[in-house]
C-alpha cells in the first residue's frame, strides 16, 4: 500500500469517529494493528494521539459539549492534515 493510501485509511478512520459512525475505541483497535503506518511521521502520530485522547476523555466529552466540539475540530484538523501530503 502507498504512503498515501496509508495515510487516507487513518483520515478515513478519523472521520469515522468525527461522524460518529464508530466509537474511538473501536478505532484503536482497528488501527493498531495497522504495521504499515508511517507512525514515525508528525502529523500521523499527532492525529494518533489526539484520537487516544478522544477515547480516554469519553466521560469528559459526554458532560460537556463544547470540549467534545473541541475535540471533534481537532481530529478534522488532523483528517486534512493526514490527507494532505
Amino acid at each position: 500500500m502507498s504512503l498515501s493510501e496509508q495515510r487516507n485509511r487513518l483520515a478515513d478512520l478519523l472521520e469515522q469517529v468525527v461522524d460518529g459512525k464508530l466509537k474511538a475505541g473501536d478505532a484503536l483497535k482497528v488501527a493498531e494493528g495497522w504495521t504499515d503506518m508511517p507512525w514515525e511521521q508528525r502529523d500521523v502520530n499527532v492525529a494518533w494521539h489526539t484520537l487516544m485522547h478522544f477515547n480516554i476523555d469519553e466521560d469528559i466529552r459526554q458532560k460537556d459539549p463544547e470540549y467534545e466540539s473541541g475535540l471533534k475540530q481537532q481530529l478534522v484538523h488532523h483528517i486534512s492534515s493526514v490527507r494532505a501530503m
